[in-house]
């Protein structure tokens, strides 16, 4: 059954301020099933962030980087591609979606929405933030709803949503950046249905 995510026209909350909910969150840095896929976020991460930057700094960093870097496209087409000793297959098959998407978007820089945010999910877990894997439907361009997944992060006792594949898409077509970064539901209003 799915959940409609939204707020009654003009409601919406007062903006998220996402650098104060992101730079006083609670750290608990997460190892990954993967140790390749470890190596290759640290990595990443090591190319995106310094050890001065605060937590808000880091994850728009990486949700930028996701943002700037990845293209809409079959992530399976590139499962084989080498991951350090191993393949994205094998951490696909190993460790499930999130890690073997998240390989794939960070090696070929291609994924559908999940990809994009499975990549996202685990910089955040290695920063120390809780993120998953949500899906359901989002507003399509065209009218009605369309399949989409996106990360999801409880934050003080809050939940905010991070959608670097729909931010692409948004800020391709003028919109400000940042729409779907750090917001909780009710400040995107009916632009999500979670099931």
């Amino acid at each position: 059954m799915a959940l409609a995510l939204s707020t009654a026209a003009g409601a919406f909350a007062q903006g998220t301020d996402a650098q104060e909910v992101l730079d006083g969150a609670e750290l608990e840095p997460q190892s990954l099933q993967s140790e390749e896929l470890g190596e290759l976020v640290e990595e990443t991460m090591d190319e995106l962030c310094d050890e001065e930057m605060g937590t808000y700094d880091k994850v728009a960093a990486c949700y930028d980087y996701l943002v700037e870097n990845m293209s809409y496209g079959n992530q399976m087409r590139y499962l084989n591609v080498e991951a350090g000793d191993t393949t994205c297959a094998d951490i696909y098959y190993d460790c499930g979606e999130v890690e073997g998407f998240a390989a794939v978007a960070l090696t070929s820089k291609v994924g559908y929405c999940n990809g994009y945010a499975s990549a996202l999910i685990v910089m955040l877990r290695t920063l120390g933030i809780d993120a998953r894997l949500v899906e359901g439907e989002t507003g399509s361009a065209n009218g009605g709803y369309a399949y989409h997944k996106w990360a999801e992060a409880d934050i003080g006792g809050t939940t905010y949503l991070f959608d670097p594949q729909l931010e692409q898409d948004l800020t391709a077509a003028g919109l400000p950046a940042y729409s779907v970064f750090c917001k909780t539901y009710g400040e995107v209003g009916d632009r999500y249905i979670k099931y």
